[in-house]
């Protein structure tokens, strides 16, 4: 919980400060932050998309997004440029951290190019994550 609470507000500084760079860690919605490891050309496009999705959702609805359900939209959507011909797999690891907004119960979830997610209570994406 304090790890959620501490990205969640790490994130905010981020966004904030109106920087023209793609941050390390940014909020997809008000209870959604994605964190990723990789390449930032990358993390623009895997940036970008959900965080439209998450606003055309919550504008006509009125209801946030679940965090499992922006989770499989990101692992879709790296699944795709992975299959496409022409362009090239996504070199990004994401993290996907949130509460679900109708029980307060926090998320983490990790996702991999060839679609898969996984649910975790604590994990680390990088250069020099230890082996698992």
């Amino acid at each position: 919980m304090l790890i959620v609470n501490f990205c969640l507000l790490f994130s905010k500084s981020f966004v904030s400060s109106g920087s023209i760079s793609v941050t390390k860690i940014i909020n997809l919605d008000d209870h959604i932050a994605l964190a990723c490891a990789g390449l930032k050309s990358d993390a623009r496009v895997l940036i970008n998309k959900p965080h439209i999705k998450c606003q055309s959702h919550k504008l006509p609805v009125e209801d946030p997004l679940n965090v499992k359900y922006i989770t499989r939209s990101i692992a879709g959507l790296q699944q795709k440029y992975t299959q496409s011909g022409g362009v090239r797999p996504f070199g990004l690891s994401t993290l996907i951290v949130g509460f679900n907004p109708y029980t307060n119960v926090p998320s983490l979830y990790q996702t991999d190019p060839s679609r898969m997610f996984y649910a975790w209570k604590a994990n680390a994406s990088g250069a020099e994550t230890p082996i698992r």
